[in-house]
């Protein structure tokens, strides 16, 4: 139910405006703070950079990753949700998103406990929210070896769009 009304708020024509998404949010917030999970928060984070809205104008980044520490859920983390989670970094970045390291601390940990196998679109998704991150950064470099290792478990083919989403930040990510 949670999940669906995020969907709903991001799925609306707010006509290009941002009050109606903190208003929408605020609201969920209101309502649903204590029931929050991991799947909300990959839900949240994938739609919000889908449409390009900064969530953490709205929700704190150190609400998210308490959900994500906290998951309470007896199964391992899915590499969908990882990779969701990932991919809502996109519009963000170390030097100007306050709490963004910890958030990758966060997104290690579950990484590490995650037993699935990354598949194609999890790869893409994941490399292309990193696009703002330079792996100057020992946290980013950390994660990027974390990845590194879980692709190598996948037989995926990636397709052209999946390849270019990927490459999509490679030059950050090099500088």
């Amino acid at each position: 139910m949670v999940n669906e009304k995020i969907i709903n708020i991001f799925s609306k024509n707010h006509n290009g405006t941002n009050v109606d998404y903190i208003l929408d949010l605020n609201i969920l917030l209101a309502e649903h703070r204590k029931d929050l999970n991991l799947v909300h928060v990959a839900t949240l984070l994938h739609r919000s950079a889908r449409i390009r809205f900064p969530i953490e104008t709205c929700i704190p980044l150190n609400l998210l990753i308490e959900v994500i520490e906290n998951n309470s859920t007896s199964r391992s983390p899915r590499a969908n949700e990882i990779a969701q989670i990932l991919y809502g970094l996109r519009l963000m970045s170390i030097e100007e998103t306050v709490g963004v390291i910890d958030l990758i601390r966060a997104v290690k940990s579950k990484l590490r406990q995650c037993k699935e196998v990354f598949m194609s679109r999890e790869i893409a998704l994941s490399l292309y929210g990193l696009q703002r991150f330079s792996s100057s950064h020992y946290e980013v470099r950390s994660l990027l070896i974390l990845l590194a290792k879980k692709f190598t478990e996948s037989n995926a083919t990636l397709n052209g769009q999946e390849i270019s989403n990927s490459l999509f930040g490679k030059f950050l990510l090099m500088s």
